[in-house]
């Protein structure tokens, strides 16, 4: 008895069957890659968070350094809109000032990408995971936070962010911001490339929100908003990575860490310096006050400029010449309750008045007493 196989056996996949597995392998194909784009969608979102973050911290560093934060690197630009890039003058993430180098100039522009060089990245580092670059905005007011000079650890931000409530309708999230970094997606539209180029902005008919959020819009509005491929929703489709930055997030990790205390504090115990070296100034050397406290006391600039960059006024309030005493010998001069000197800083609107005036007033009583018998006995 035969042993072999029969012919139908023998036979192969029929075009049925070969339809079949086609069919299978190729949902699995569309499977595996709808598994890799999220993965991979996945993974450049996660890269620009981690950017975003890393740059915050530069800037924090940044300002802690140099009391003020860089101007958007804008290359030519000269305002909102007016961003000049080109493949030839591509970004160089180096700040612009209305006079170049000059950091005790104005910012060129509020809005342009991240100044990487100048806070010390790479370019990499400045660029989002889908190769564009951050969009960077300073808010110059109610305070600029461009100058050195305009610092106060009081100052605030005025630009705004809104958010959607679930009817899609416009909601203001904060509007006391002082940066914003805005990575434009994986959409891109708006966004400036490492080459100079800019990507199609942002249409207003179904991307609104998105087009807030570049520099074609001349305001200091911003979105922040969930995830959207719906084009017909509130504010249309939308896959920007919004990151606002205010002034407490700048302020407060420099508290901490010791980098910068707050700044009264440190106008009260210069105060109290100054103070204490016209006591000593008087038992050691004469009976009156010294007519120049850094000259006869040997007090440097900085011990006698408060941290908003003002000197700190000597003898009165008010006084238009400072650091300068016109006051005599204290005794038999004037009463009790009369007045010895004032030393007064001018505060953070660097301005005598409006409320901010951290004063430090010693009458001759109070001197007398600080000076004590030694002082009478010598100088009556």
């Amino acid at each position: 008895m035969s042993t072999s196989k029969s012919v139908n056996q023998q036979r192969g996949f029929t075009l049925a069957e070969m339809a079949v597995v086609v069919v299978i392998a190729g949902i699995l194909m569309v499977s595996g890659v709808k598994i890799l784009t999220a993965q991979i969608d996945g993974a450049s979102y996660s890269a620009t968070r981690i950017k975003q973050e890393m740059i915050k911290q530069a800037l924090i560093t940044y300002l802690g350094v140099n009391r003020r934060l860089p101007c958007p690197d804008t290359r030519s630009g000269n305002g909102p809109g007016a961003l000049t890039f080109t493949v030839a003058a591509p970004p160089d993430g180096i700040e612009n000032r209305t006079t170049a180098g000059n950091v005790t100039t104005n910012c060129a522009a509020t809005f342009g990408v991240v100044p990487y060089a100048t806070l010390g990245l790479a370019r990499e580092a400045a660029v989002d995971g889908w190769g564009n670059l951050f969009s960077y905005h300073l808010s110059t007011v109610p305070s600029n936070w461009g100058l050195t000079a305009s610092f106060a650890d009081i100052n605030s931000g005025a630009l705004i962010i809104n958010e959607r409530t679930a009817a899609g309708a416009a909601s203001l999230l904060t509007s006391t911001v002082v940066m914003v970094i805005v990575s434009h997606g994986k959409n891109g539209n708006g966004a400036w490339t490492v080459k100079g180029t800019q990507a199609v902005q942002p249409a207003a008919a179904t991307n609104s929100d998105e087009r807030e959020n570049t520099n074609i819009v001349n305001n200091t509005t911003y979105f922040k908003r969930e995830y959207s491929d719906n084009t017909t929703a509130s504010g249309g489709s939308f896959d920007d990575l919004v990151m606002f930055i205010t002034a407490a997030d700048l302020i407060a990790p420099l508290r901490r860490d010791g980098t910068l205390q707050n700044m009264n504090a440190v106008v009260v115990q210069q105060q109290e310096n100054i103070k204490n070296s016209i006591i000593g100034f008087m038992m050691g050397t004469g009976c009156n006050m010294p007519a120049n406290i850094t000259t006869a006391l040997g007090l440097s600039a900085s011990d006698v400029t408060d941290p908003w960059g003002s000197l700190i006024s000597f003898p009165g309030a008010g006084a238009v010449t400072t650091l300068t005493a016109s006051n005599a010998n204290l005794i038999p001069l004037g009463t009790a309750a009369s007045s010895a000197f004032t030393l007064t800083s001018f505060g953070p609107n660097r301005v005598l008045g409006g409320g901010d005036d951290i004063i430090l007033a010693q009458t001759v009583g109070l001197m007398r007493g600080l000076l004590g018998v030694a002082y009478a006995a010598r100088c009556p």
